[in-house]
């Protein structure tokens, strides 16, 4: 199905309807949706005046995570995926994020691409306008005017997918390199996740602020929380993470006790314990979400 070549609305009314794609099939939707000015400065000024607000400073991310000293939960407002179809039909992001920076949140990720995974910019727009938590646009980027948006929107941070910039799938070839300079021109700090040793290895080599561990593959969308502790146990074999880099471990994680099984392995093997861990489903499925965030959060501060 083509996008509507019309306003940001009209994605966000068709956003639902997921199902399963190859990357490169959900980086032409990403090609798709930017060419149709979803991303728009003139479409993102709109959601803000019906707000009734404007974007000032924001916290950074880097700044939230390394406060919890290895206690950061990263809540993600997600109300659909490829993998999970609908996860959540009831309550507003702003609601919703509301609960979780009352769990004990460090920050959030919201979900902003409207074709695969039920995002919206305006989601965006109205959770920055509920909190002061840092905030992450989570989208299929592939290039400089998602990145643009982000800011205007009021985030604090943008996700790029490793595998998307390897397989040369980006707009205009827009390489890692200079989407995570970009980004940093603009004030935004940049997380680079990847699913492969090969992928951490690369990204351990750029100038991004995060490096994220997805334990979902996104070429099969299968999950394995243990893919954190392999990976971080072959890659500290042969390096070690660079810089001032902080390292997140994403998604999979259904409950407490699986985060606490993936650091009890890290200590096992001393392998470097993430610094963040960003986590969705679980916490959006769940009848109280404040509840099941303080969950997660007290695990984190008792391992």
């Amino acid at each position: 199905m083509l996008l509507q070549k019309d306003s940001c609305a009209s994605y966000e009314r068709d956003g639902r309807n997921s199902s399963m794609k190859t990357l490169d099939e959900l980086a032409q939707d990403a090609i798709e949706t930017i060419q149709s000015n979803y991303y728009a400065r003139a479409e993102i000024d709109k959601l803000l005046s019906k707000e009734g607000m404007k974007v000032g400073a924001v916290e950074r991310l880097v700044d939230a995570i390394r406060e919890r000293k290895g206690n950061a939960i990263i809540c993600e407002v997600k109300f659909s995926s490829p993998s999970a179809g609908e996860i959540r039909n009831k309550g507003t992001a702003s609601e919703i994020a509301n609960e979780m920076e009352n769990g004990g949140a460090a920050g959030l990720s919201v979900l902003t691409e409207p074709k695969n995974f039920g995002g919206s910019m305006s989601n965006l727009i109205a959770v920055r306008k509920q909190t002061s938590l840092p905030i992450i646009m989570k989208d299929i980027i592939v290039s400089k005017e998602q990145i643009v948006a982000a800011k205007h929107a009021g985030a604090s941070a943008v996700l790029f997918i490793e595998e998307i910039f390897s397989d040369g799938l980006t707009k205009d070839h827009l390489s890692l390199d200079d989407a995570v300079k970009f980004a940093h021109e603009l004030g935004l700090d940049t997380i680079i996740e990847t699913h492969t040793i090969e992928g951490l290895d690369k990204i351990s080599k750029t100038e991004c602020d995060i490096i994220g561990i997805n334990n979902r593959n996104l070429r099969t969308f299968e999950t394995d929380v243990e893919t954190t502790p392999k990976l971080l146990k072959e890659f500290s074999r042969r390096s070690s993470i660079g810089g001032v880099q902080l390292l997140m471990s994403e998604s999979g994680f259904d409950s407490p006790d699986d985060l606490k099984r993936v650091i009890a392995l890290l200590q096992l093997d001393k392998s470097p314990q993430p610094d963040a861990f960003l986590i969705g489903t679980s916490i959006m499925r769940s009848v109280n979400i404040e509840s099941r965030v303080r969950g997660f959060v007290e695990a984190l501060s008792k391992s």
